[in-house]
């Protein structure tokens, strides 16, 4: 009893001694497990026992060791399908990616009608060209320009050429070409293909409006007809279905249009307004930019044929500068006409000018055959005209 009492105490005492030993070794065998895993051979080792790292189907199970080798990269042996593209395919992706999707709207039902009116397409698909006048359209050329910008994203090459009083506007990109196409425009020769409106513009009465502007804008004439000093309108085109459009689309806003007639001499029609209700409603509709840029000319010509004996010498001596008898809408008419009113003692202001141009469009004492009730109702689009130009040129 007494040797295992002290069996048990030597023990007691032997933990005791070397307790704070055991502890640093246990520590030093853990840093030693973390350190350096012990190795694991593969079940089935070859005889040689060798010590390659093990091949596992999942990258992510493989052992990891503090050495310089990398694990074993299985991707060859599982390879992914091929996402390499064929050339055809790259070429649908980048067709794609610069296909123009052309939106039905007033801006493009105006881009169409002034294609129909100035500009082209050729047969072979190259490109799209608004061909405008260099010297009487600045301010149009400028309109068209910003709108072909915003429609089609890109700024259009611009050649004026030597031999011609004309800028071309021309969009090389095909996907430009079909688009237009897509929309109603004829590659090839307008007069022979006798082009007519869209369908999809005569169907709403925004599109139809801002059709009837760039029609009238290129191929159409705002004139004075100085013998009864009014303002008359018309439309010209060598395709009759276009000037059909044109007349249909007036009577559509409720503008009444003149018969269709073939113009003397030329194979092309011939349709328009002239009295003073229509053309005064058709300028307050469809809002033409030939009359916004050119209004206050207009104003200063009527001021010039005022007077019979005036007007003779004055159109006398434009002549010698203008030989072709012509209005020209160029800062340098206008400016050489504006010296010969104050020469010959005409008030050139703007009052004095829209007072000239209300006279032309209004239904004054001059018509006895109407009530004044009647005169009311007729001068409702006149009189809405001179506020705004009171307005813009107070």
């Amino acid at each position: 009893m007494r040797n295992e009492i002290k069996k048990v105490g030597s023990m007691r005492e032997y933990t005791e001694q070397d307790k704070e030993k055991k502890i640093k070794s246990e520590k030093i065998d853990e840093k030693f497990e973390k350190e350096f895993q012990p190795e694991k051979k593969p079940k089935n080792n070859d005889e040689m026992g060798n010590d390659f790292i093990p091949i596992v189907d999942n990258p992510n199970n493989i052992y990891k060791f503090d050495n310089d080798f990398e694990p074993f990269d299985n991707s060859e042996l599982n390879p992914k399908p091929s996402t390499q593209k064929t050339q055809q395919e790259i070429q649908k992706i980048k067709e794609v990616k610069h296909n123009i999707i052309l939106k039905n709207s007033g801006d493009l039902a105006e881009m169409i009608t002034i294609a129909l009116g100035d500009g082209s397409i050729p047969k072979d698909e190259s490109h799209f060209r608004i061909i405008l006048n260099r010297t009487e359209e600045k301010q149009y050329r400028k309109y068209v320009l910003e709108l072909m910008q915003k429609l089609f994203k890109k700024t259009p090459g611009i050649y004026k050429p030597k031999d011609a009083n004309a800028v071309k506007m021309t969009i090389s990109r095909k996907e430009v070409v079909r688009a237009l196409i897509s929309k109603g425009l004829k590659p090839g020769d307008k007069k022979e293909n006798q082009v007519d409106v869209p369908q999809w513009i005569k169907k709403k009465e925004e599109f139809q409006t801002r059709g009837l502007r760039g029609l009238v804008d290129t191929d159409g004439s705002i004139h004075i007809h100085k013998h009864n000093k009014t303002l008359h309108i018309s439309f010209n085109n060598a395709s009759f279905p276009l000037v059909n459009d044109f007349k249909k689309m007036c009577k559509t806003l409720n503008i009444e249009t003149v018969k269709i007639s073939p113009v003397k001499g030329k194979n092309t029609y011939t349709t328009g307004m002239e009295s003073k209700k229509e053309v005064a409603k058709f300028i307050y509709k469809v809002r033409p930019k030939k009359w916004e840029y050119r209004a206050m000319t207009f104003g200063m010509v009527l001021k010039s044929i005022s007077d019979p004996d005036k007007r003779i010498k004055i159109e006398k001596e434009l002549q010698n500068s203008y030989p072709d008898k012509r209005i020209h809408h160029t800062k340098d008419y206008k400016d050489k006409l504006k010296n010969l009113c104050v020469k010959y003692g005409y008030d050139v202001s703007n009052e004095s000018i829209i007072k000239e141009i209300e006279k032309m469009f209004t239904y004054n004492d001059k018509y006895p055959r109407y009530t004044k009730e009647e005169k009311i109702k007729l001068n409702f689009y006149a009189n809405n005209i001179i506020k705004e130009l009171k307005n813009k040129f107070k």
